[in-house]
């Protein structure tokens, strides 16, 4: 089975809303494509951009500080209150410890591939620990979105 790429250029309908790079962003994901939208149609998102704030985290795996960019900044209208959000687009998948795999001759492509997303997930968790807690220090509120809050 062939896995349909759906990365592209969203092209805004509203972009007086839009603060980030270019004038279209590029979306990466399929999820990020529809929380774009989202973004740009909903009359209570009054400014948003994606990939715009970067947050220095250390990355406990290589012990190296990196900079994340969470894919979204996000001025929303709530009950007349603007409230700013972070916002991470994630597949739920992501955000579960892959499980134990023992090597033999036969698996180690498997293996290598569940290694590799162990990695991945400290990475990410490091990511969202700097991001809560930059977002308290500033007042804004970190989300991450899945494909259950998305659909």
């Amino acid at each position: 089975m062939a896995y349909k790429s759906y990365k592209g250029t969203y092209y805004l309908k509203n972009p007086s809303k839009y603060i980030g790079k270019g004038s279209n962003p590029e979306y990466k994901s399929h999820y990020e494509q529809v929380t774009f939208r989202w973004m740009d149609l909903n009359q209570n998102i009054m400014r948003w951009g994606y990939e715009v704030v970067g947050i220095p985290y250390k990355n406990s795996v290589d012990n190296n500080i990196h900079t994340y960019w969470p894919d979204i900044y996000a001025e929303i209208l709530i009950n007349k209150e603007i409230k700013k959000f972070l916002i991470e687009i994630k597949p739920t998948k992501d955000l579960i410890y892959p499980p134990n795999i023992v090597m033999t001759n036969k698996n180690k492509k498997a293996y290598v591939r569940v290694l590799n997303e162990k990695l991945t997930f400290v990475k990410n968790v490091d990511k969202f620990k700097a991001a809560a807690a930059y977002c308290k220090t500033l007042g804004y509120v970190f989300r991450i979105l899945t494909e259950k809050d998305i659909f």
